[in-house]
């Protein structure tokens, strides 16, 4: 979870280089020197600009994809507590079919149970 946050922060500062970059650039273009002087600056802004749009596309899909594993991971451990709940439920109620409804079985006995 911490490295979604961290890759969320990643692409949150990518995101905001980006137009900062762009200003500079326009600056430099519109500052009326020659391209000797401005050459050099105005590659490195590009290449800045250009590893930051990567980097932002890189830090959004570890993002959704690590934002999908810890989801399904809690799918996954909600899912094995609901059943061992309904297994209990299922030993302790006699004469109860097997076709009996399963959400049924588990709010008889959550805690939460206001009933």
């Amino acid at each position: 979870m911490a490295v979604v946050l961290l890759c969320a922060v990643g692409a949150t500062a990518t995101s905001l280089a980006g137009p900062w970059l762009i200003r500079s650039l326009i600056g430099l273009l519109e500052g009326g020197e020659g391209w000797s002087v401005v050459g050099p600056e105005i590659s490195w802004l590009v290449l800045a600009l250009a590893g930051a749009f990567v980097l932002r596309a890189g830090f959004l899909f570890l993002v959704g994809y690590l934002a999908h594993i810890v989801a399904w991971s809690f799918v996954s451990d909600v899912t094995v507590a609901l059943s061992g709940i309904r297994h209990q439920v299922s030993g302790k109620s006699k004469g109860s079919s097997s076709s009996s409804k399963p959400f049924d079985l588990i709010v008889g006995v959550l805690p939460c149970n206001v009933g």
